[in-house]
């Protein structure tokens, strides 16, 4: 029976390193279990060493400001440390950008660019931000008193 800390990965199976003896699937079970038992040890230890590259990576790319890397055609990102601090109030933020549009500060349409394309759609960051980037100091605080915290995921990496 095959070991699974005797097994090496190959492109068309696991070699039984001490046997010399390819694992694929005509394999007995005992040898397919210890396979399996190989790979998934492997895929922990890999998940581990992503993650911690991933933090690695992601240090470096905050302290340049930048959430992309590309290199011999992989491109590796990460979402900034802005991304998810906060989301919006989708009931107040209604009620804010009407009160703007009545007052004449905003046009219909840049409200309107506030929000997605679906049913009910989420507020859209980009029409917030533009809509910001037109009013003054006390508009803007109007509208950044529907900003409500967001749990802080874990900020992975995404290899493509």
């Amino acid at each position: 029976m095959t070991k699974a800390t005797d097994l090496e990965l190959t492109p068309t199976g696991l070699l039984n390193r001490d046997t010399g003896q390819m694992l694929d699937a005509n394999s007995p079970d005992a040898d397919l279990v210890a396979g399996l038992a190989w790979i998934r040890q492997a895929e922990s230890q890999l998940a581990s060493l992503k993650r911690e590259w991933g933090d690695i990576l992601t240090a470096r790319m905050d302290k340049r400001s930048e959430w992309t890397v590309r290199s011999g055609g992989v491109k590796v990102s990460a979402p900034s440390p802005a991304a998810a601090a906060y989301e919006w109030d989708p009931v107040r933020l209604r009620g804010v950008l009407k009160k703007l549009v009545d007052a004449g500060k905003i046009g219909p349409e840049a409200a309107e660019r506030c929000w997605g394309k679906p049913k009910d759609p989420p507020p859209a960051v980009r029409g917030i931000n533009a809509v910001l980037a037109t009013l003054g100091k006390r508009d803007q605080a109007s509208v950044n008193a529907c900003k409500v915290p967001k749990a802080q995921p874990r900020r992975t990496v995404s290899v493509s």
